[in-house]
């Protein structure tokens, strides 16, 4: 029985399709990321195709949230 637990894959998706994934998600000037914010990217990518996620929802919920990206006038008038 023990060797059922323990013999079990941490993961079924393949090791180098995971960080060739992870390589997509996080841009050349995105190397400040929080590891939080990495995972939430990756899980929301990993269930976007799955029959159990509806994408717009997510999209609301996650703009209610977040908070608003500076425009380029007001990027210029902080130096």
């Amino acid at each position: 029985m023990a060797l059922a637990y323990c013999s079990a894959p941490a993961t079924t998706v393949d090791g180098e399709q995971s960080f060739s994934e992870g390589r997509n998600q996080c841009g050349w000037n995105q190397h400040n990321m929080v590891s939080q914010t990495f995972r939430e990217k990756m899980s929301v990518g990993a269930w976007q195709d799955g029959p159990f996620f509806e994408l717009d929802e997510a999209e609301k919920l996650i703009a209610a949230s977040a908070r608003p990206m500076r425009g380029p006038m007001e990027a210029s008038s902080i130096s």
